[in-house]
């Protein structure tokens, strides 16, 4: 049975994603579902849209781009440039276009090549993303674009039908279970794809089912007008932070800020704190800077209010653009059914906020149905992804049905029930459910943990009811923490549960979190591959020295066995946490040493990867060997061990309390049992 490979392109401004999945000729997937694989970038799936071209002519693209040379010259956000009305512009933009095409091929090429996406002989179709406001003309070239760049079959789809695709595919249980969508009847979409630039809104009538429909009514701005996207609150904040500075010294400081490290102090603490309703009170990198110059910064409290002060001419643009899109579709507010949040600038709280109608005083949106039901509103887990995974989803749209039945679920137990499913070679799915009981107890533990940063009108802090918060914020308002008090326990009962030993961090992806329904969720996780030994006894070594090395680089090269790349990805996670911690311990930040040598997360991670390799074939190794001889573990040597662990420990024995951890420690030593019997059995 032939096997046909989609490969899904989401060519971005900042970012690009590459994603590929398989299907039969009857049209279902080879694996599960919503398995994917990626097209990796220095470990990452995401690359950014960077070409950097020497002096010399010699060109660097995505990651490698952004390490900075002197005499060099950095292309970016040149997407944006496909219809610039400038011919110079346009021109310059559509080379650097199928330039980067180029490079995305031959990453694909070169580890499709190895069997990763699959086997040699399959077809394969390539799809596009490109704008819903493009000209048919820019369309055409970025199919083109693909093309000359050696990609087969290629075919186009708009980005709001991609990312409706995902949403689709992904939430197809929740958007059933509460009546959003139903067979034949149509829904209004409004889809705001937040990026770094601008916000594209997308308002379209999707009609599900077996002939499902999907029809644009409008695409807006069509061109120019509000900005809103994520680099203007970079701006914002880079400001709020040179305010802080004496007069004299900004310009200092502001050279050796660069650009990014604002960007980086709005995704990873300025935006998830003021989600959390927190304040924000240093910038850790600038105050590197700072304090290397022995300059004074003023102190500041970031907090929503101070932000809203700010930004309030900014938080105006986004009422501006959705009253907009719905006036030039000819539709009132109280009509569109869903919204779905795209793009990383969507993850700001007051997107929400605006959408709900708790931000009036910027401008109102009057969404009927999404205001009285904020559940409308569907976030994409992997926002910079949903496109791509659109684009390789989209055959399975047609077998799609929003007549699914729920189940009764009557046990209290945690993990009421447990699935796993195999995804591909050493990969699987773990479904996990968890009881009703132990959501709403997570929920209301959530409520006790914040019910004192919780601000509501009237009330001091810490006196109002859950019922008063949920009803003032919606009950989603706890739903994120909860998940995160459930999910670790769940998944450690769920790996108990588990007959295959797991071999990587999982990757959690949340499937029905609601009030009175079991909280779901999948765990994908890469399992401990099958070794296949080859000579493991009388392997010759020319002297002692360096013996044991040589004897496994022996045994591992005479072996067989296909290492996932999640165990390798988080092998390589661990190394860098140990190295983190090390240097830490020489009054060094992370953060620093990254500034100090020039290096990124993801360069240190790739220096990591050879050893990280040789470690787990080393170690997978030996347990075979340990397997093989029948090497066991007797009651002495683990009392022996144990007491030599404790002596480490300073006499400590709490972490012996855990049967992970005896388990763990038994493995240890038939591993060093199996070391030592292939060196007694290697000749000189």
């Amino acid at each position: 049975m032939g096997v046909e490979r989609i490969i899904g392109i989401d060519f971005g401004t900042s970012t690009s994603v590459m994603r590929v999945k398989r299907y039969q000729e009857n049209g279902q997937p080879v694996d599960d579902r919503l398995y994917t694989a990626g097209v990796k970038f220095a470990n990452s799936s995401l690359v950014p849209t960077l070409i950097r071209k020497m002096q010399d002519g010699e060109p660097y693209y995505g990651y490698e781009a952004q390490k900075e040379h002197k005499k060099s010259n950095l292309f970016d956000n040149f997407k944006v440039n496909l219809e610039s009305p400038d011919p110079q512009e346009k021109a310059q933009a559509r080379a650097l276009t199928e330039e980067f095409f180029v490079y995305l091929a031959k990453q694909y090429k070169d580890q499709s090549s190895g069997g990763f996406f699959g086997e040699a002989d399959e077809t394969e179709r390539t799809l596009i993303s490109y704008p819903v406001k493009w000209s048919e003309e820019t369309r055409t070239f970025m199919l083109e674009a693909a093309k000359k760049a050696g990609f087969k079959h290629v075919e186009g789809m708009d980005e709001a039908q991609a990312a409706i695709t995902a949403v689709m595919v992904q939430s197809a249980d929740y958007l059933s279970q509460r009546g959003y969508l139903q067979d034949g009847v149509p829904a209004n979409i409004l889809m705001a794809d937040m990026g770094a630039g601008t916000t594209d809104l997308v308002l379209c009538r999707y009609t599900p089912g077996k002939s499902a429909k999907y029809e644009i009514l409008s695409a807006w701005p069509r061109e120019g007008g509000t900005l809103f996207g994520g680099r203007e609150v970079e701006g914002m904040l880079q400001d709020y932070l040179r305010n802080k500075l004496p007069e004299e010294d900004v310009d200092t400081v502001m050279k050796k800020c660069r650009l990014d490290m604002f960007k980086s102090w709005k995704e990873d603490y300025v935006s998830p704190a003021l989600a959390r309703d927190e304040t924000v009170t240093e910038c850790a990198d600038m105050e590197m800077v700072t304090d290397l110059l022995e300059i004074d910064v003023e102190e500041y409290s970031l907090d929503r209010a101070a932000f809203e002060k700010m930004a309030s001419q900014y938080l105006k643009g986004f009422p501006e653009l959705v009253n907009g899109c719905l006036k030039d579709a000819g539709l009132s507010g109280d009509a569109v059914d869903l919204v779905l949040l795209t793009g990383g600038h969507s993850q700001w709280y007051f997107v929400r906020e605006q959408l709900c109608g708790r931000l009036d005083r910027f401008g109102a949106v009057g969404l009927g149905k999404i205001q009285a039901d904020p559940e409308r509103i569907i976030p994409v887990p992997r926002p910079q992804e949903t496109v791509a995974l659109g684009l390789v989803y989209s055959p399975l749209m047609e077998k799609i049905r929003f007549d699914f039945k729920l189940q009764d679920m009557k046990d209290d137990v945690i993990v009421t029930r447990f699935e796993m499913e195999k995804v591909g070679k050493n990969r699987a799915k773990l479904k996990i459910e968890v009881s009703v009981a132990a959501f709403e107890d997570a929920v209301e533990q959530t409520y006790q943990n914040v019910k004192d940063k919780i601000k509501v009108p009237g009330l001091e802090r810490g006196k109002a009811t859950r019922d008063i918060i949920e009803k003032m914020y919606g009950k989603e308002i706890f739903y994120e923490e909860a998940a995160n008090i459930l999910i670790p326990k769940a998944y450690n009962e769920a790996v108990d549960m588990c007959t295959k030993e797991i071999v990587s961090r999982p990757i959690i992806e949340v499937t029905q979190i609601e009030s009175g329904k079991p909280f779901v969720f999948v765990a994908k996780v890469a399992l401990k591959p099958k070794v296949i030994l080859g000579r493991y006894k009388n392997i010759k070594v020319e002297t002692a020295e360096m013996c044991e090395e040589k004897i496994i680089d022996a045994i591992i090269a005479d072996a067989r066995m296909d290492i996932p790349e999640e165990m390798l990805a988080t092998k390589q996670e661990q190394m860098a946490e140990a190295f983190g911690e090390k240097i830490q311990e020489q009054g060094i930040s992370v953060e620093q040493y990254f500034q100090y040598t020039g290096l990124t997360r993801e360069a240190l991670l790739e220096q990591f990867r050879p050893h990280a390799e040789r470690q787990i074939k080393s170690r997978l190794a030996l347990e075979a060997v340990a397997e093989a001889e029948k090497i066991e573990v007797s009651e002495a040597e683990c009392q022996t061990e144990i007491r030599k662990r404790n002596d480490f420990n300073n006499g400590v024995a709490e972490w012996m309390s855990e049967t992970a951890d005896i388990k763990e420690m038994i493995e240890d030593i038939k591993v060093q049992k199996a070391l030592d019997f292939v060196v007694k059995h290697a000749v000189k």
